[in-house]
């Protein structure tokens, strides 16, 4: 009997063994944690995917592995980050990811893409973070996650738990708006009905692009540009794209899916509005209004061209202004770069419909990367602890659990290190794995600062980032440097700024479709999208006669539909 008992202890012993050998290998740290600001009592290894922007950004003597924002996070929480791997971010980082997760490899903590993030949770390799999140999760950060109606909480969750924590993104994010020349417009003599300088209906934007082609000799002599043309455009048809902010004033939302009245969901690319969005540009590529060839031309090399003044109007985001093209014709009035270009602005306005309802342009609110936690790591929670304090740190808000004005040690240290003078040109919280934003920031900060602009009493009210800023856009310009800053962040958060302009916008429309790609989009969509309807888009704006293009729309739609888009829209609507 007692050799038996041995034999099973033994066993026993050895099956636990085994089942040791298929667990994370981090002992972790059992600690009872109940503080949003968890610092654990024993250093915590958290390996992690990470990504690199650019390295040259690490200072000589660090690397992504070994800065001083990994030591930032392990002075105040005990959570030592060790890279699994780097390398730079978008697809191959996504591609990345994938590898391991269908490898069974996946780093303790990493973002990945919706697809993987989809294949992980019913491969059974994410941990279940409901509880954690439930009870750990400051309130800043739900309120990030919970935002846009739960929609970033309810992409997270699958039957019911929540695996991922998706990025939440901002609310004016891609939001395509108009930036016109001001110096353009005032060489023209041209105004809107009420005497100002924005146009404030379609039919006065026409005018102006139309105004713009018919005093080209006069532009051109006062600017000392060659080869001016009206509006820009280019090849790709994504994100804030003049194509896209064009066929948003006409009611038309190409490349993303839309819910019709019974909850069923259709492409917008097949509604008759892209139709009468694609015979405007034909008028336009008619009557000289764009560049003839901007078909072979990609973004880059357009916005090579707004650097040299080549253009009156382009349609982007409101984060324009820092962006080089748009610096460099501006000249800063004084001491510019370009002299012949000295006087040259840029006016920030939203786009108007044409059939005088308000528009609705595409806001990209789909989350790019899901954070998630191997299913193995023994501490969970640690995601959660991390994320806790980069939302009070890196926002540089007032703490939602202490009230305003008062602003968490590690917001304070962050703050002395991101603007110290070795960092001061370095976005040094795009260094760690985990990167969190409030959606509403942007348009918060730009209210106040807005304010503060226009009345000095309200200085006193900028917190963070808001009085960053201002003192930014108010500092006496000694420099060069200091005239590009004031320009761009009045641009960015000012009154005539892009932030407010997206504002002025009533409502936007998502994409109703905001899951992991279905089978027939991984295999139909590359052909859909690039052979098919961006072909199919650019010969109708630019080859075909008006008379043409009802012809050519309806072949358009019908060979959408032939080569995978019914069986896309049979998957998505079940």
């Amino acid at each position: 009997m007692k050799k038996i008992v041995i034999l099973l202890t033994a066993l026993l012993l050895a099956l636990s063994g085994m089942v040791g050998c298929g667990e994370n290998k981090n002992p972790g740290v059992d600690d009872d944690v109940t503080s949003y600001f968890h610092k654990y009592s024993e250093p915590l290894t958290m390996n992690v995917g990470q990504w690199v922007s650019d390295e040259k950004q690490f200072p000589v003597g660090q690397t992504p592995s070994d800065n001083e924002m990994y030591d930032l996070v392990a002075e105040f929480t005990n959570i030592r980050l060790k890279p699994t791997f780097t390398t730079a971010y978008g697809q191959s980082f996504f591609d990345k990811v994938a590898m391991l997760q269908a490898s069974d490899e996946l780093p303790d903590v990493t973002a990945m893409d919706a697809t993987c993030f989809d294949s992980a949770v019913e491969a059974g390799q994410l941990a279940d973070l409901t509880e954690v999140y439930e009870k750990l999760a400051s309130p800043t950060l739900k309120r990030l996650i919970e935002s846009n109606d739960g929609l970033y909480k309810n992409l997270g969750t699958v039957d019911g738990k929540l695996y991922g924590i998706p990025e939440p993104k901002s609310d004016i994010e891609g939001i395509p708006i108009l930036w016109i020349r001001k110096d353009w417009v005032e060489i023209c003599g041209w105004t809107n009905a009420e005497g100002g300088l924005q146009p404030q209906t379609y039919e006065e934007l026409e005018d102006l692009l139309y105004s713009f082609k018919e005093n080209q000799s006069k532009i051109e002599q006062q600017t000392g540009v060659k080869g001016t043309y009206p509006l820009a455009l280019y090849k790709e048809f994504s994100g804030a794209s003049p194509y896209r902010g064009i066929m948003n004033a006409h009611g038309a939302y190409p490349g993303i899916y839309l819910k019709n009245q019974d909850g069923s969901l259709r492409y917008g690319s097949l509604d008759k509005e892209m139709k009468d969005g694609v015979t405007t540009l034909n008028k336009y590529q008619a009557d000289g209004i764009l560049r003839r060839d901007w078909a072979t031309q990609d973004s880059a090399s357009i916005a090579a061209e707004g650097g040299q003044g080549k253009y009156g109007v382009f349609i982007d985001a409101y984060w324009a202004p820092l962006a080089t093209q748009i610096q460099g014709v501006i000249g800063l009035k004084e001491g510019g770069t370009n002299p012949g270009l000295s006087e040259a602005d840029w006016i920030a306005c939203p786009i108007p419909s044409v059939d005088g309802v308000e528009i609705s342009p595409i806001n990209d609110a789909a989350p790019e990367r899901y954070y998630v936690v191997n299913v193995n790591y023994p501490n969970p929670e640690a995601m959660i602890i991390l994320m806790n304090y980069l939302v009070e740190g890196s926002n540089l808000e007032s703490s939602e659990e202490e009230g305003t004005g008062y602003y968490h040690p590690y917001s304070v240290a962050y703050r002395q290190l991101s603007e110290s003078e070795k960092y001061a040109s370095r976005m040094i919280y795009n260094w760690l794995p985990v990167i969190l934003d409030d959606p509403t920031k942007n348009a918060t900060m730009a209210t106040k600062i807005t304010a503060a602009l226009e009345d000095a009493s309200k200085v006193s009210e900028l917190v963070g980032q808001e009085k960053y800023y201002y003192d930014l856009i108010t500092k006496k310009a000694e420099t060069q440097t200091d005239r590009l800053n004031s320009w761009v962040w009045r641009m960015i958060y000012g009154p005539e700024g892009g932030v407010l302009a997206c504002k002025e916008y009533k409502s936007t429309t998502v994409n109703a479709f905001m899951s992991a790609p279905t089978e027939s989009m991984v295999l139909f969509n590359n052909i859909l999208n690039l052979q098919i309807e961006n072909v199919a888009m650019t010969k109708m704006i630019c080859e075909y006669d008006l008379s043409q293009i009802d012809q050519a729309f309806t072949k358009f739609t019908s060979d959408w539909h032939k080569n995978g888009g019914d069986k896309i829209l049979k998957e998505i609507n079940g």
